[in-house]
């Protein structure tokens, strides 16, 4: 955990209320959109009065979302499911921070945080017990394809980084 806040300090992230520094800046907020596709919307989300309870006038959400009511009001909530959430097709996601220089820097952040993050679960093996224990013990049908895919992206960004690391220490 302090090597994530060094790093979030290091680019700017406000980690005020871990312990940390806040932003230059001052403005420490970010925008995520979460987009679902529209079968499974209803198995992820509902929608909600304030506080989360359900409100059954814009229930169920999708039927909601499709019609000709005004969209401008309410709230959702969103389970974020391991199993849609880890499924590449179903869910997509896009940040923005308000914090410009923090914003600027977020995909250097990012490899350096996948970096971190990658040496807990740097193994085939520890990326499947890790699995295991989101899905009960038990690897979804797709976990194999995906899998594959996975390792191929991270021997990719394994080659990636180290190209880094050679041009940065010219």
């Amino acid at each position: 955990a302090a090597d994530i806040i060094a790093l979030s300090e290091e680019y700017g992230l406000d980690v005020s209320r871990c312990g940390g520094k806040a932003c230059e800046s001052g403005r420490s907020g970010h925008l995520l959109q979460i987009f679902i596709k529209r079968n499974i919307l209803d198995d992820l989300a509902y929608s909600a009065k304030p506080y989360g309870e359900v409100d059954p006038e814009r229930h169920p959400l999708s039927r909601w979302l499709a019609g000709d009511s005004p969209t401008n009001y309410g709230q959702a909530r969103i389970v974020a499911h391991p199993k849609w959430f880890m499924s590449p097709g179903f869910v997509r996601m896009y940040v923005a921070s308000a914090d410009q220089a923090f914003h600027e820097r977020r995909a250097e952040f990012q490899d350096k945080l996948m970096r971190l993050i990658s040496s807990a679960v740097d193994t085939p093996e520890l990326r499947k017990r890790a699995a295991a224990g989101i899905y009960g013990g038990a690897m979804p049908e797709w976990w194999s394809i995906e899998l594959a895919k996975r390792e191929a992206r991270l021997a990719k960004q394994a080659a990636r980084f180290k190209w880094l690391d050679i041009l940065r220490s010219r």
